[in-house]
């Protein structure tokens, strides 16, 4: 098997890169959505439709097309760190927005 790299290389990797110190508030930035949407809705329900629906979109079109995953701290900043600040920060707007909307929703119920 000379010349062939191990199948789990690919995947320490990407679990090396995942626990990153730059995508911590990405996830503090889900957990704390879908905890909000349970609060609200008073039910975990829309919670496990929304991390499904993540956990597919992930393992469908994002995780086979990332064969080289870099890590900010070994690497270095690049353009995708920023890409990615900025989607969370709008996508963080967007969810404020969605909840404030859906808290006057369950207060009239």
């Amino acid at each position: 098997m000379e010349g062939r790299s191990h199948p789990c290389d690919g995947t320490r990797a990407r679990v090396d890169s995942r626990l990153s110190l730059a995508h911590a508030p990405v996830y503090l930035f889900v957990d704390v959505m879908l905890g909000v949407m349970a609060y609200l809705t008073k039910s975990i329900l829309p919670g496990i439709v929304v991390h499904a629906i993540g956990l597919l979109t992930f393992f469908t079109l994002v995780w086979p097309n990332d064969v080289a995953r870099r890590l900010t701290v070994k690497d270095g900043v690049d353009i995708w760190l920023w890409i990615h600040i900025a989607q969370t920060v709008i996508f963080a707007a967007l969810a404020i927005m969605a909840f404030k909307r859906l808290a006057k929703v369950v207060e009239i119920r």
